[in-house]
């Protein structure tokens, strides 16, 4: 990790507290320290799920630990089995892994062997106790890094760091082995926490267990569900409203989900306390649910009778309908509403889809009937990683119903035995500029870009509009949607029409945690369920396989077509290659498919 000041080049970045000081941060120190924690990590793994002795002191010893892929996914698995009163064992935890469609994530049957046989070469602590107390150092090291060279960038010196998800150096002998990791996704900018909004989580942070990103989205989310439906930006002939969507990924309660919304309802109940009580709803069970919260009046026309004989007719209210057509959905167990979508002739995710893109609900269903005009809907919900990789259907996600969504990675910011007591914050100012804020943003109608965003708009375009292949691909199709609304919703806490470039900076800020949260979480899936399979099976297998071999994987189920159509996919997305080789004893050449390394063309 190098500075270089504007005018030259030149390393000179002293190392943090507890190095010498005057040292240079050289890259390989992070790089170095990475890879260690990497392996302390598959080295606890192992010794949890390879141990007889008290497995429950041993998870909760490695409870506070937040391990990377693909080891924080065995130590679920784990306490869930646990939770089973099943025994801990490779064998146990294996078959979790199976059954919960996580077996991929960890590498397969593969992966597992690897972590199994362990790396001889590289020895470490002998206990649980002396490993976790290596990786929390380790993790205080690598937070120093970062620390110092943020305040750095903060100076205004030019910060090289290490790409982690780039080519790193080339690993040693005793490094050859170890399982490829991805880390958890990197935090926001400080750019992102802009205005009242971060002002009242940074007020919040150190007193609360939770995540400041998930406190930050809900308290954005929130807040421009209470403003309504008033403001807009147009782009072409669609205009763009201040609701979005968020789904906070985190594991279990320790993630403290439920907490940070708790803190981020707070201030906005301060402002608005009617909609706080009437307009925060759950549940979401179908389409016409959905609408009949944000329901039009209706009327009938009625004949009316006299002696036996139509005299005329009268219009008569048969449904008040809902005036206040701002609904904030909150829904703490999303695997639910993905489970109700995809039951056939669903028609929850069709609407879900029509409330982000404008204020009109309909459903075409025969007897629906209702319809919603002038709505305002906005989605917090809450799920596991794992169990958003087991219920989303994949035509869901490519349909354009995922793509509509903020996803979000959040854990526990920190520990705090006896709860949390934010009496001492004096929040009155912080609330008056909140309310001050929303008394003008209802007052906006079409909102513009100044100069200085326009041109960063201009220069950021472009990356936001590129595409790319997979689920995850899928996932954040809508980049520049999300920006826009992000930066509407930064520009009105301001108190401004107007969407400056600070507004714009934060926005993309916290879209760039989103893209890394979704590369976390959906990571080079396809969204296609034989091509993902087939995929996998291919990575397994270092001599690749032939037609009948790839047939005989899918126990001879796939038609030959479907699978044609899945190696198309795969060599489009540079996945996979073919090749063909003479048949033994000089029969007829053979097709076998390959998986590609990464870089290869």
């Amino acid at each position: 990790m190098v500075a270089k000041t504007p005018e030259r080049g030149g390393r000179v970045i002293p190392g943090p507290a507890t190095s010498q000081p005057g040292k240079p941060i050289e890259a390989d120190d992070l790089f170095g320290a990475v890879r260690k924690r990497h392996r302390l990590a598959a080295r606890m793994v192992r010794l949890l799920l390879s141990s007889n002795g008290d497995v429950g002191n041993a998870l909760a010893l490695l409870d506070d630990l937040e391990l990377p892929v693909p080891f924080g996914t065995y130590f679920r698995a784990a306490a869930a089995v646990h939770e089973d009163r099943q025994p801990v064992t490779f064998d146990t935890v294996s078959e979790r892994l199976r059954t919960s469609c996580l077996l991929e994530s960890v590498g397969g049957y593969r992966g597992i062997e690897v972590l199994k046989r362990g790396d001889n070469a590289a020895p470490g602590p002998d206990s649980l106790a002396a490993c976790a107390e290596s990786y929390r150092a380790l993790d205080r090291e690598i937070r120093e890094l970062d620390v110092e060279a943020e305040r750095f960038r903060r100076a205004g010196f030019r910060i090289e760091t290490p790409d982690l998800d780039g080519p790193s150096p080339r690993p040693t002998s005793a490094e050859q082995n170890d399982p490829r990791v991805e880390s958890w996704p990197a935090p926001p900018g400080p750019a992102a926490y802009h205005g009242v909004i971060g002002d009242i989580v940074l007020a919040v942070e150190p007193h609360t267990e939770a995540d400041p990103v998930a406190l930050l989205t809900q308290l954005l989310v929130g807040l421009g569900n209470l403003i309504g439906g008033g403001p807009y930006f147009k782009v072409e002939a669609t205009e763009h409203r201040i609701n979005e969507f968020v789904v906070l990924l985190g594991h279990t309660a320790g993630a403290r989900k439920g907490t940070a919304y708790d803190q981020a309802r707070r201030p906005l109940a301060s402002v608005d306390d009617e909609w706080a009580r009437d307009r925060i709803q759950g549940g979401l069970a179908s389409g016409e649910g959905l609408i009949h919260a944000v329901r039009d009046r209706r009327e009938e026309r009625r004949p009316i009778m006299e002696k036996g004989r139509c005299a005329g007719y009268e219009t008569i209210e048969t449904d008040a309908g809902v005036s206040d057509k701002r609904l904030l959905v909150l829904e703490t167990e999303f695997a639910r509403v993905l489970k109700v979508m995809s039951r056939e002739g669903a028609t929850l995710s069709t609407i879900i889809r029509q409330a982000w893109d404008g204020p009109n609900l309909r459903a075409m269903a025969k007897q629906a009937g209702a319809t919603a005009t002038g709505a305002h809907v906005s989605i917090i919900a809450h799920i596991t990683p794992e169990e958003l990789i087991r219920q989303l259907e994949e035509t869901e996600a490519a349909s354009g119903f995922g793509n509509r969504f903020l996803w979000v990675c959040v854990k526990r910011a920190r520990f705090l035995p006896d709860g949390a007591d934010v009496s001492s914050v004096d929040f009155a100012p912080l609330l008056n500029r909140l309310s001050a804020a929303v008394s003008f943003a209802r007052r906006v109608g079409q909102m513009k870009r100044d100069q200085e965003a326009r041109d960063l708009w201009r220069s950021e375009y472009p990356r936001l509009s590129t595409g790319r292949p997979g689920l995850l691909g899928a996932m954040l199709s809508r980049a520049e949607a999300h920006v826009l609304r992000l930066s509407m919703l930064y520009a009105l806490a301001d108190s401004s029409a107007e969407i400056r470039r600070p507004h714009l900076e934060a926005a993309l800020a916290l879209w760039d945690y989103c893209e890394r949260s979704a590369a976390f979480v959906f990571g080079d899936k396809l969204g296609d369920p034989t091509a993902d399979e087939l995929l996998r099976a291919l990575r397994a297998t270092t001599d690749g396989m032939n037609r009948t071999a790839i047939r005989d994987h899918f126990g001879r189920n796939k038609s030959a077509a479907e699978i044609g159509r899945a190696l198309g996919v795969l060599a489009r997305q540079g996945l996979a290659r073919s090749a063909t080789v003479k048949g033994e004893g000089g029969g007829r050449p053979v097709e076998t498919w390959t998986a590609t390394k990464a870089g290869e063309v």
